[in-house]
């Protein structure tokens, strides 16, 4: 967590970069699980850690730093990657910024952690607005075949047409292949930070009043949310062809629509349509969102409505429906606000914009002052300063970056043999293996000792007998120290295991994993 700092545009792929990446995918995973499972005893101490050592507003800086790499650097070196093999590099370096919005996420539950990011909040509603304009715009809409194999399972595909796509993939460009990847990757960022900024609106009103006029002002979330709400992209329609079994002319072919929902998983799942009104979590935050922005008193306050604005919010009325209300009660105060502002007399708006003042215009002689956002155009002005006093670019802009994306081709992407020799790789490689998940797994789900079995998960269980009073655990021995214990797996209950403490079962998981899981089997069995 000491170490963890921002880098420069050119070393963004460098072995040192890429153990830090490392370093936060262990971070976000232990995040997740201690947020999920948290002890009794101790805090989310991930959290606590990024806000005590005032390492949440680098994280964000590190978002806005992979946002300016993907714009300005990744375009120009794509296709020398690919030729030279190192796609599997490249593909983590993309993944990163889904790393880091990630862990923001589960850290900006928190209002500390929010407070914690400071200015830089400024920046990273501009990173998230830009994200809900890619989902409004259709950037990430077309059929995939990521769902190929659940929609056979439910509409009768056969194993036919499964093996022709498979056989498809196998042939596909790779320059086509990766590009699918990364377009994977910005889908899943880009739902991500719908979370993130429902997470900020939630805690608008103790936040900076920068925030709220970025929000309201600058980017007109509640207005783009509007075509969010009316065409999901975490919902879609496939359309598959099915030849008849009777014949297989390709006349009797018939189409198979199905309808799909992004899982929390971010892998699409075939719904039934008497379930399309089920929310998911992605549809959730979105709603949560609009819930946020139109009744808090702060909002109220700073966005002024004209005729235009009435309008569109005026759309959302009719899915205000009884399922919906079902699912999130809260929305009931936005049906009310709907319905008063549908009552409502609005002035039109005015030339002078942005909504401000009684009649959406500026007050005459009243001085507006705008947060900067500082992050990105510090790291994209240090990187025009540093071009300009080494001399390594002639003239223009896009000399500059082409210089740039040459250095980090070179230094970051040029191993020999591409990714098969490619040692920061094979160190990389570590980071999945089963040993480190099962310590985290151990190390979050070990503290519920009140709340029992956790899905079959490793618990730390506390031995109920009848009798109590003292005494009642001697002779029971931690088998980690050797302590007098009181608890146990809670997983298998194995009588010869026993601990004093959750520190002591998580040292001791290693060894105990294999009996645990034939224990486990064998009672499945």
């Amino acid at each position: 967590m000491e170490g963890l700092c921002v880098f420069n545009l050119q070393d963004v792929g460098s072995s040192v970069w890429l153990e830090q990446h490392q370093a936060l995918e262990r971070l976000n995973a232990q995040a997740h699980q201690s947020a999920r499972c948290p002890d009794a005893s101790q805090d989310e101490f991930v959290l606590e850690a990024f806000v005590s050592r005032d390492k949440v507003t680098t994280l964000v800086q590190e978002l806005i730093l992979m946002d300016c790499w993907r714009e300005k650097v990744w375009p120009r070196v794509m296709l020398e990657v690919i030729n030279r093999g190192a796609t599997m590099r490249a593909y983590f370096v993309l993944f990163h910024e889904a790393t880091v919005v990630n862990l923001l996420e589960v850290l900006f539950y928190h209002l500390k952690a929010c407070e914690a990011a400071g200015d830089a909040l400024i920046d990273l509603v501009d990173y998230c607005a830009g994200k809900i304009v890619l989902l409004n715009g259709g950037m990430f809409s077309g059929n995939s075949i990521s769902g190929a194999k659940a929609a056979a399972e439910q509409t009768g595909i056969s194993e036919n047409d499964i093996r022709a796509r498979v056989a498809a993939m196998a042939v596909r460009d790779p320059e086509e292949s990766f590009k699918e990847q990364a377009r994977k990757i910005d889908f899943q960022v880009a739902v991500t930070a719908v979370g993130i900024l429902r997470l900020l609106c939630g805690h608008l009103e103790d936040l900076p009043l920068g925030v709220g006029t970025r929000l309201l002002h600058t980017h007109d979330i509640p207005l783009s949310l509007i075509p969010l709400l009316e065409s999901p992209p975490w919902t879609r329609k496939q359309s598959n062809s099915s030849n008849s079994s009777n014949s297989s002319n390709s006349s009797n072919s018939k189409r198979i629509t199905s309808w799909e929902k992004l899982g929390p998983d971010f892998n699409w799942h075939v719904v039934a349509p008497a379930e399309l009104l089920l929310l998911t979590k992605h549809e959730a935050q979105a709603w949560l969102m609009l819930f946020h922005l139109i009744t808090s008193p702060q909002t109220r306050q700073q966005y002024h409505l004209n005729r235009y604005r009435k309008d569109q919010l005026l759309r959302l009325r009719k899915y205000m429906t009884e399922p919906l209300l079902d699912q999130i009660p809260v929305l009931a105060d936005v049906r009310r606000y709907l319905d008063e502002l549908a009552l409502m007399e609005v002035p039109e708006p005015t030339a002078g914009g942005g909504g401000r003042g009684a009649g959406g215009g500026g007050a005459p002689g009243l001085l507006l002052v705008e947060q900067v956002a500082q992050l990105r155009a510090g790291i994209l002005a240090g990187v025009a300063l540093k071009r300009r006093v080494g001399r390594r670019c002639k003239e223009g802009e896009d000399k500059m970056w082409e210089g740039l994306a040459l250095m980090v081709l070179k230094e970051n992407f040029g191993t020999e043999g591409g990714d098969a020799r490619d040692q920061d790789l094979r160190r990389l490689a570590s980071l999945y293996s089963c040993e480190w998940v099962d310590e985290v797994v151990a190390s979050a789900t070990a503290g519920a000792i009140h709340g029992g079995s956790n899905d079959g998960q490793v618990t730390v269980a506390e031995e109920k007998e009848e009798g109590g009073g003292e005494g009642r655990h001697k002779g029971r021995l931690c088998s980690n120290c050797g302590k007098e214990a009181s608890k146990r797996c809670g997983r298998c209950n194995i009588a010869s295991e026993w601990y004093c403490c959750r520190q002591c079962q998580v040292a001791k998981w290693k060894s105990h994993k294999p009996a645990c899981d034939t224990v486990v089997s064998a009672r499945a069995v």
